[in-house]
């Protein structure tokens, strides 16, 4: 979608759009900084071109390794309220205390 679909979508209150990163990297890959930056400037474009906060978060790439605990860290850090991970998987009631790092 475009930015004018997206700002369509976007009046809707019962629709969510969250961030995926820039680029699509494979977090766990890269540089701190980078990672960093790739995961808030995400959150950063689509407030900015929607005009309203990001709260949950996509990690990119199928393989399971392509984020890990620093990653988790780093989303958790960034203030997202939710992210979801690439690791198949059901959600349980000890996902609760994991919310930057929950299955798909």
């Amino acid at each position: 979608l475009g930015w004018e679909e997206l700002r369509l979508a976007a009046r809707d209150p019962d629709l969510t759009i969250g961030a995926h990163t820039v680029t699509h990297p494979m977090l766990a890959k890269h540089a701190d900084a980078t990672a960093q930056r790739e995961i808030t400037e995400s959150a950063a474009r689509i407030t900015r071109e929607l005009g309203r906060p990001v709260r949950h978060f996509a990690y990119p790439v199928g393989d399971p390794t392509s984020a890990g605990p620093r990653d988790f860290a780093l989303v958790r850090e960034a203030g997202f309220t939710t992210a979801v991970t690439t690791r198949p998987g059901h959600l349980f009631p000890a996902h609760s205390r994991r919310l930057e790092a929950l299955p798909r």
